[in-house]
Formats: structure tokens, sequence, C-alpha cells
């Protein structure tokens, strides 16, 4: 389990789960190098992701919701 504060490092070739119980928000802060692969039940990759690709979803979703992205993404500081 992690909490509130915790680090928590994942080499290269790691496996996990992640899941958020409880009944409050839940914010979790990844930094990632390289690409995260996720697997299906037979080990299988179905999906790739990067910071790129992680930026260009969190920009799209601003545009699709009207909200300005945070300036720590865009790089842009008024």
């Amino acid at each position: 389990m992690v909490a509130a504060g915790y680090y928590v490092y994942e080499p290269a070739g790691t496996i996990d789960a992640w899941a958020a119980v409880g009944d409050e928000p839940c914010i979790v802060h990844i930094t990632v190098t390289g690409v995260i692969e996720y697997l299906d039940d037979h080990g299988r990759v179905t999906e790739t992701v990067s910071a790129a690709t992680q930026r260009a979803a969190y920009l799209a979703w601003c545009d699709q919701h009207g909200v300005d992205p945070a300036e720590e993404i865009t790089g842009e500081i008024p």
C-alpha cells in the first residue's frame, strides 16, 4: 500500500496493477521515462503510452472541456 507523500520506484520490466480505494479523490503524480505498456491477461501488449502521448491526451481533454492547461505542461508562463 502506498499512502500520501510516499515515493515508489519501479524499475524497467516491473509488472503490476494499481487501484485507488476509498471515497476521496486520488491524485497521482507519475514521472515516466520511456514507455508504459499495458498488457492483457495473456501478457500481450494492448496499448503503449509515453509522456508525449499522455501530454497530447491531457491537452485534448483541456481543449474539449474548455479548461486552461497547467503551465507546467504547456511551458507557457503568463
